[in-house]
């Protein structure tokens, strides 16, 4: 599906949910298959290509800092906005 049609916030938001995904996904020792990984790679792709490489990292960065809990309410919190 492509991003641009997205509103910003919702953009900005994809992009911290990743890094909180990546850093649980980190965290608990989880190793993704080829398929998820592939998958994985084209969205982030998807989202770099819409954000500048500065803010991609920075929200990814920010994502990476959230407790769960905090992204868990980010991610319903969005899914209402929609």
């Amino acid at each position: 599906m492509p991003l641009l049609p997205l509103k910003k916030e919702i953009i900005d938001c994809a992009a911290q949910l990743a890094g909180a995904a990546e850093h649980l996904r980190e965290s608990l020792g989880f190793d993704t298959e080829p398929a998820e990984r592939l998958f994985r790679d084209t969205y982030l792709a998807d989202l770099n290509s819409v954000l500048t490489e500065e803010n991609f990292s920075k929200l990814f960065q920010q994502g990476s800092k959230m407790k769960i809990e905090n992204a868990v309410a980010m991610a319903i919190s969005s899914e209402q906005q929609q």
